[in-house]
């Protein structure tokens, strides 16, 4: 199942219940901010996540990319094949670009 959703329930301090029953079902969590305005009805500093739930495993373990400002970010990470330059964030005149992680990171515990 997908849900997009603010991060809200990643980082609440009182979140910790409704943790401990997301993280063994989360495969993917795709973390971006609002600043290219795909969403105009929300303030362009908003963030939100896209995330992919299954049912629960045993052990903790996801994919994330995070600070993510476009969607052809997720695909870019996916195919980089690691080597070379880090795709920036911003351009030198100062505008977002669809760059991100070489790769995505995969967190285990």
């Amino acid at each position: 199942m997908g849900l997009l959703h603010p991060g809200g329930v990643y980082d609440d301090p009182k979140g910790a219940r409704l943790r401990v029953a997301l993280y063994p079902r989360l495969r993917y969590r795709f973390q971006f901010a609002n600043e290219l305005k795909l969403f105009s009805e929300v303030d362009h500093h908003t963030k939100f996540s896209i995330n992919v739930y299954g049912p629960p495993q045993e052990y903790v373990s996801f994919v994330t990319v995070a600070n993510a400002f476009d969607a052809r970010t997720v695909d870019a990470s996916f195919a980089h094949d690691g080597y070379g330059p880090i795709p920036r964030i911003k351009t030198d005149n100062n505008k977002w670009t669809a760059g991100g992680v070489p790769k995505p990171l995969t967190l285990t515990d």
